[in-house]
């Protein structure tokens, strides 16, 4: 094996890791296959972390320190940037991967030479290592331009623990430093923009759940996640492709919207404005805010679709709905509640004078 140039890169953030950063390690060291490289990227741990990797001497271990907290994404940026191999494999310090990890990884890629990302199924263990019941399953039934259909309108469908990369796709969009918790997610979605991937769906990486872990659905991570949102949507504005739109949204276009790549941010935000997400809906409408200030646009919006400022107006989320709701329907609805408020007053006007008949009757 050449020590420059490995195989693979194992990229590794670890932060207050001491208790699990040795049996990641280790796990490492017992691969099938071993010819790699680990980089691990210490962030400012204020426990042993580093004391711990340290006790191991094998020169394939390459530890990045930093003088302060930077976050999981720097981390991984930093660990890209200096990995040897044209293969990167991305792992967390309290996570293990099983034997054969490495190997079966690598065989995908030499088998798959169209294929630029690979994505492992999940096992789920403990803080003590014990084997949980759950499973983080892989969307096998569908393509990439599902994927991102899903990724669009929904839930993230693929998970970043033990994902593995060839470099210069990921190089193309490194995880951007200001998302906590959605640059993974980010990543994935540049990544299928541009590349194929493969589902290999075997439990390889066990993935460790603990009380708080980065993970855990606080109160914090909610509002990070709402907040997010518009960093995520924007990985759709980079399709600048009508075929690739088409490929993605296929299902959902509307055969009256002509497509052309000028207004590709229009029919964007139009189908954004269907999400069942409320913040996505949000995106939508911003975008569109955003896309008709430009000049000129408003012209050509209206002359391939007859939009005009008047139906932009209509275009207003609600939290109780999945799509916005048109002028006609809101009247409506104000209507009907304005009926069902007089109705209400005279329901109790006349129980209370039934109340008061009966009362005199037997008074």
């Amino acid at each position: 094996m050449s020590p420059q140039t490995p195989k693979v890169s194992i990229v590794c953030p670890s932060f207050n890791h001491e208790r699990y950063v040795g049996a990641f390690i280790q796990s490492i060291l017992n691969q099938s296959e071993q010819d790699f490289e680990i980089l691990i990227i210490n962030d400012c741990s204020s426990d042993n972390n580093v004391v711990e990797i340290l006790k191991f001497s094998d020169p394939r271990i390459r530890l990045f320190e930093h003088t302060f907290n930077m976050g999981i994404s720097a981390s991984i940026n930093e660990g890209i940037k200096h990995a040897r191999s044209g293969i990167i494999a991305l792992l967390a310090s309290d996570d293990l991967a099983r034997p054969d990890y490495l190997e079966k990884v690598l065989k995908t890629f030499e088998a798959m030479a169209d294929v630029s990302a690979i994505y492992v199924q999940l096992q789920h263990i403990d803080r003590d290592g014990n084997l949980l019941e759950h499973r983080t399953k892989l969307p096998v039934d569908l393509n990439r331009f599902e994927i991102l259909r899903r990724s669009f309108f929904g839930e993230n469908q693929l998970p970043s623990p033990g994902m593995a990369i060839r470099k210069n796709a990921v190089l193309e969009g490194l995880l951007p430093i200001g998302s906590i918790q959605y640059s993974d997610w980010i990543l994935h979605n540049n990544l299928l923009m541009r590349n194929e991937i493969f589902l290999l769906d075997e439990p390889l990486i066990l993935y460790r759940k603990t009380p708080g872990s980065v993970s855990a659905r606080s109160a914090g991570v909610v509002s990070r996640e709402k907040l997010e949102v518009p960093l995520l949507m924007d990985c759709f504005l980079a399709i600048k492709d009508v075929s690739l739109l088409e490929c993605i949204f296929r299902e959902d276009l509307l055969p009256e919207e002509t497509l052309t790549k000028e207004t590709i941010p229009y029919i964007l935000s139009k189908l954004a404005l269907r999400s069942p997400v409320m913040e996505k809906r949000q995106w939508g409408h911003i975008t569109l805010a955003r896309f008709i200030s430009d000049p000129g646009v408003q012209e050509l919006l209206h002359d391939i679709y007859k939009f005009d400022y008047k139906k932009f107006m209509t275009l207003v989320p609600v939290e109780d709905g999945a799509s916005p709701l048109d002028a006609s329907t809101r009247k409506e609805i104000v209507s009907m509640k304005r009926k069902l408020r007089r109705l209400k007053r005279s329901l109790i006007l006349l129980i209370l004078f039934s109340l008061a008949i009966v009362y005199v009757h037997f008074a």
